[in-house]
C-alpha cells in the first residue's frame, strides 16, 4: 500500500505527535467513505496534520467516488417571480433565492450560515456540488460558482440573467476542470436563445434559433456531447456541443399524447450501466431513453405507486434504495419543497405535484419553501481558483 509522505509539523513548526499523515492512503479512503460531509470538515480543522492528510486523499479519483455516497444536503430557498418588460409576472418557472439555510438529509438538520453568498442571492443551478449564482446587487453585480462548506468561489464572465425569460442552466463537468462548458437556454420572444461559456472564454457566446415548441425548457441532460432539454409541454429539444447547433425533438415516441397542463411535471435523472434515462412524473410516470432516436416508455403501475409513493412519503428512505442510479440534484428546480416544524425537523415533497398515484398527503400545497438538492463536496479554498486561462 502506498503511504502518504506529509510535513508532519504546525504552522508554528512544533511536532505534531498524531502522526495521521503516515497512514496508508487506502486506510483514509475507508473512514472517508463511513462519515458524512460534516465529519469530514470537522476532522479537516483538527490540526494541520489532519488537514494535509484528508487534502491528500480527497486528491484521488476513488475518494471522490466515496463521496458521491453521501445523502445529498439540501438548500431552503424562497421564491420569488420574473418581471417582463412589458411589467406582467412569468408565473410559469420561479426564481429561487437563497436565504442562508441548508440542511443534511442524512441528520433532517438546517444550519444558518453567514455566508453572505448564500443570503438573497439567486441559485442558477445545484451540480457537482458546487451552486451556480447570481447576484443583481448594483454593488455587486455577478455571476459565479460557489462551494458552501469551504466557500470556495469562482467569477465568471457577467451575463445579465436578471433578463433571461425563464433561463435554465446546467454545465458538463466540475467547474475545476479545464474541460468544463456552461449551458443556458432562454425564451426571446417566440423564439429561444442560448448562451455558452468555456474556461477560455473572456464572454459568453450567445445565438438565437427557432423551435417549433414555445414552451420553456424545464430540466436538461447532457449525454455524449449532447444537451437533451425538456420543455414544460412534454417536447423535446438538443444541442449538439459539437457543431454548437439545436434541433427539435419533438415528443419521444412511445410516449401517448397525455400530457395535461393541469399536472406538474418531475423530472430527474436515472443511470443504469452506460445507458441515461430521464424519468418524467406527470400524469403517469414515463421513462425516456436519451439517445438517438428518443424512446419513452410507461412505468409500470406497481413499480410508479412503489418509487412514487416512497419518494413522496421517505425522501430518505428513496434516495438511500436508489441512491446507486439516482442522479440526486439532477431534479426539475421547482420540484421539491419543504415544510418546518417547531423543532426544526423539514418534511420533504413534490410541490403542488398530482398524478393518478392517490397518496394520502406530501404532496405540498401549503406555505413552503423550494428545496434544492446538492452533493456535499470538499474543495479547498486556499486554491485560487479562475475561470480564464
Amino acid at each position: 500500500m502506498s503511504v502518504l509522505s506529509l510535513d508532519a509539523t504546525t504552522s508554528k513548526g512544533r511536532w505534531c505527535p498524531c502522526h495521521i499523515g503516515e497512514l496508508p492512503v487506502e486506510l483514509l479512503l475507508m473512514i472517508v467513505s463511513r462519515i458524512s460531509a460534516l465529519d469530514y470538515i470537522y476532522a479537516r480543522v483538527v490540526c494541520k496534520c489532519w488537514r494535509s492528510a484528508f487534502a491528500k486523499c480527497l486528491e484521488t479519483e476513488v475518494s471522490q467516488s466515496k463521496f458521491c455516497k453521501w445523502l445529498p444536503f439540501f438548500l431552503i430557498l424562497k421564491a420569488g417571480h420574473q418581471e417582463r418588460p412589458a411589467g406582467q409576472l412569468c408565473a410559469e418557472k420561479p426564481i429561487l433565492y437563497t436565504t442562508g439555510k441548508f440542511g443534511d438529509l442524512s441528520t433532517n438538520r438546517v444550519y444558518t450560515t453567514g455566508a453572505e453568498e448564500l443570503n438573497g442571492t439567486r441559485v442558477l443551478l445545484a451540480r457537482y456540488g458546487w451552486l451556480l449564482l447570481f447576484s443583481s446587487e448594483e454593488k455587486s453585480k455577478s455571476l459565479f460558482f460557489f462551494n458552501p462548506f469551504s466557500r470556495a468561489r469562482i467569477s465568471l464572465p457577467y451575463l445579465n440573467v436578471h433578463e433571461l425569460d425563464c433561463s435554465i442552466f446546467d454545465i458538463s463537468l466540475s467547474p475545476t476542470s479545464r474541460n468544463c462548458m456552461i449551458f443556458a437556454i432562454w425564451r426571446h420572444s417566440n423564439m429561444f436563445k442560448f448562451g455558452l461559456c468555456n474556461h477560455e472564454d473572456e464572454s459568453w457566446t450567445i445565438k438565437l434559433y427557432s423551435l417549433e415548441s414555445k414552451s420553456h425548457v424545464v430540466n436538461t441532460v447532457l449525454v455524449n456531447g449532447i444537451w437533451y432539454c425538456l420543455h414544460e409541454n412534454g417536447d423535446f429539444s438538443s444541442f449538439n456541443c459539437v457543431t454548437r447547433s439545436m434541433m427539435f425533438l419533438g415528443q419521444p415516441d412511445g410516449m401517448p399524447d397525455m400530457w395535461h397542463e393541469t399536472y406538474k411535471h418531475v423530472s430527474y435523472v436515472i443511470r443504469r450501466g452506460e445507458q441515461v434515462f430521464l424519468r418524467v412524473h406527470c400524469c403517469f410516470p414515463y421513462e425516456i431513453a436519451l439517445k438517438d432516436p428518443l424512446e419513452a416508455s410507461i412505468v409500470s403501475v406497481f413499480t410508479a405507486y412503489k418509487e412514487e409513493a416512497l419518494f413522496r412519503s421517505d425522501v430518505k428512505g428513496a434516495m438511500i434504495q436508489f441512491q446507486d442510479v439516482l442522479v440526486a440534484d439532477s431534479f426539475s428546480s421547482d420540484a421539491w419543497c419543504g415544510m418546518s416544524n417547531s423543532d426544526g425537523i423539514v418534511t420533504f415533497g413534490w410541490h403542488n405535484f398530482i398524478s393518478s398515484i392517490k397518496l394520502n398527503s406530501h404532496s405540498l400545497r401549503l406555505p413552503c419553501s423550494p428545496i434544492l438538492w446538492f452533493h456535499p463536496t470538499w474543495v479547498d479554498s486556499s486554491h485560487h481558483f479562475t475561470w480564464k486561462l
